[in-house]
């Protein structure tokens, strides 16, 4: 199922998949895939988002409105019906920016555009699904004329 994924996105759902079983919940929530892409701390997707602070204090927030049960010991914890939305959206935020595999920029996007605890935040912290998009946008715009760029200053075979 995950094969178009890359390795972040794949750690992102295995992070939000140890969030839930950390709270006791026996499945996956997009707070919980908020969760796991907020610690791939290495991601420049993040970084162009939001600060540490903010970050922090999203974390936070989530946190807080867990309702903490034991932990669950299941191996397979299954994905909430939003969380599969927000992947299968994903996947068509990747291919609509003409990525071949699924990272973790295209996750990010859908989790704030999608209704719930995470597309709040991001609202609460000033960032709404199309201020990120347009973001998304123009960096994929710049990627693409750098990449067009290159390949006209190659020596042509």
């Amino acid at each position: 199922m995950f094969e178009r994924y890359t390795e972040a996105a794949r750690r992102v759902i295995f992070l939000g998949r140890y969030e839930a079983a950390k709270c006791g919940i026996p499945y996956i929530e997009t707070e919980h895939l908020l969760l796991g892409l907020l610690h791939q701390d290495h991601e420049p997707t993040l970084r162009l988002l939001w600060s540490e602070e903010a970050i922090a204090a999203v974390e936070t927030q989530i946190n807080a409105a867990e309702t903490a049960g034991p932990a669950s010991t299941a191996v397979d914890l299954p994905l909430s019906d939003e969380c599969k939305r927000v992947l299968t959206y994903g996947a068509e935020e990747a291919e609509r920016m003409r990525h071949r595999h699924i990272g973790t920029e295209p996750l990010l996007l859908e989790l704030l555009q999608q209704a719930g605890i995470p597309c709040g935040l991001g609202a609460a912290s000033g960032w709404t699904g199309a201020l990120a998009r347009s973001r998304a946008d123009r960096r994929t715009i710049s990627e693409h004329a750098r990449d067009c760029l290159r390949r006209a200053a190659s020596p042509h075979r």
